[in-house]
């Protein structure tokens, strides 16, 4: 296929990933009808099976066996990874320990007395949560719970404080957040360097983007809340009562700690320390989850607060909550290694990649158009398709030009993500907008222009630093 025909193909797959998006098609299965049709399309024009020398010699079986390939790949690679850290997560929600590590963290605020300066303290708060609280909902709720009210006593308004409870969730980072896995493995990196990637590169840009944040949304909050003036408190519904207690749960502060605890493993035991023997990710929750499982059989034991079945059967929600995240995530994973396929064997993003590096200009064109067309996609639909469609643009643009992906794959994915905070359906939105009786379309136009810079910094940053 010649490079402009197979530019022009690769375009219009592309567009009709996005409108199948649009109009609220299944996600993962759109990704993999695509992906199935380029691959089968390309294999009877060029007569050569996606299966190669393992081919079944019949084009047709090859391409289902192909699928089965890539899902048996994904499923013992990628998808189970993130299965394990999520069936994490729900374990630690069913323990409330993430509700307890929320509300101890959050008992500095209640000192403060600036009202705008405790937007940037909320910000970092946020992110720090997001290590151990991986979804944006679940974020946002003990942000309500725990530092909410205390934004209104400081004197920020109703439709300040609930602007920027959301954007913490939005930011994706964490050596085995969901997105990284999947941007990981499209980009061709070994996901079991995530940690060392999460501390050399995700660490810096999340400070950056904070930094950005910090300054941005106070001054826009002045403007809003000055512009507004009364209707910026108006029909305020959150009730205080909603407030939760660390003594009210019924389990010792230390659970707390639970939450970070893979975090904290995976880094001591990864290629950051020389002196430790290396563990993957699956490995590190796994023995945490035990771990946990065994302590709290302990402390109910000694306690008598719950009996034994009654432990054990909570610990088996770990399990459920992987299967949550397969029948979520898990699909979409295997979908778009399909669909990176389909675009790769048409030809058209090796020819998109090599159009864009010829000279530095085509270079910073091609990931500054990448992260603010995803931007725009994440605010209309969600993030996964943006990592589907443009983390192999740019893997192509950062290898012909001979750089390394880390920097501007950084500013794809947290650039884009900035996207969410003006995302309608967004979850978090929707949670923060319920509970305070802020308007969702006065959430949306607030975090715009905030949002839209911190993407432009996090391009400048990507293109500068590579």
């Amino acid at each position: 296929m010649s490079p402009v025909l197979g530019i022009i193909v690769t375009l219009i797959l592309v567009a009709l990933m996005l409108w199948g998006v649009m109009k609220k098609m299944n996600a993962g299965f759109l990704l993999m009808i695509i992906g199935l049709v380029a691959i089968f399309a390309m294999e009877l024009i060029t007569g050569t099976s996606v299966m190669g020398e393992k081919s079944t010699g019949n084009l047709f079986f090859d391409l289902f066996e192909y699928f089965g390939t890539t899902a048996a790949s994904q499923l013992s690679r990628n998808v189970l990874i993130v299965m394990t850290v999520m069936g994490y997560v729900y374990y630690m929600e069913k323990l409330k320990a993430s509700t307890m590590f929320a509300l101890l963290l959050s008992k500095p605020f209640k000192k403060l007395k600036n009202p705008y300066m405790i937007i940037v303290m909320v910000l970092v708060f946020g992110a720090i949560l997001k290590l151990g609280i991986t979804s944006a909902s679940s974020l946002t709720a003990m942000l309500l719970a725990t530092v909410y009210p205390v934004m209104r006593q400081v004197g920020l308004t109703r439709n300040t404080a609930a602007s920027c409870l959301p954007i913490a969730g939005s930011i994706v980072w964490g050596p085995a957040d969901a997105n990284w896995v999947l941007a990981f493995g499209l980009a061709g990196l070994d996901v079991e360097k995530l940690p060392e990637f999460f501390v050399k590169y995700e660490i810096l840009y999340v400070a950056i983007l904070l930094v950005c944040l910090g300054i941005t949304l106070p001054l826009f909050s002045k403007y809003f809340d000055k512009k507004e003036g009364e209707e910026a408190n108006a029909n305020d519904v959150f009730n205080a009562k909603d407030v939760g207690d660390p003594d009210s749960l019924g389990i010792p502060k230390f659970y707390a700690l639970f939450p970070l605890l893979p975090l904290v493993v995976i880094l001591i035991f990864s290629s950051l320390i020389k002196a430790t023997p290396n563990i993957s990710i699956i490995a590190a929750h796994i023995m945490c989850f035990v771990f946990v499982m065994i302590i709290d059989l302990i402390v109910n034991a000694v306690s008598k607060k719950a009996g034994f079945l009654e432990v054990f059967n909570r610990a088996g929600s770990y399990f459920e909550g992987m299967g949550r995240y397969f029948n979520l995530g898990g699909i979409i994973m295997i979908s778009a290694a399909i669909l990176t396929q389909g675009l790769t064997m048409v030809g058209g993003i090796t020819s998109i990649s090599k159009l864009l590096t010829e000279g530095n200009a085509g270079f910073v064109i091609g990931i500054a158009a990448a992260t603010l067309i995803g931007m725009f996609i994440a605010a209309f639909s969600h993030l996964s398709p943006v990592i589907s469609i443009f983390t192999p643009v740019v893997a192509a643009i950062c290898a012909a030009k001979g750089v390394g992906v880390e920097f501007p794959l950084c500013a794809l994915i947290f650039g884009s993500c900035m996207g969410l905070n003006v995302y309608a359906t967004n979850s978090a939105i929707i949670i923060a907008s319920g509970a305070t009786g802020a308007p969702i379309s006065t959430i949306l136009k607030r975090n715009l222009i905030p949002s839209i810079i911190t993407a432009v910094v996090c391009i400048i940053v990507g293109v500068i630093f590579a």
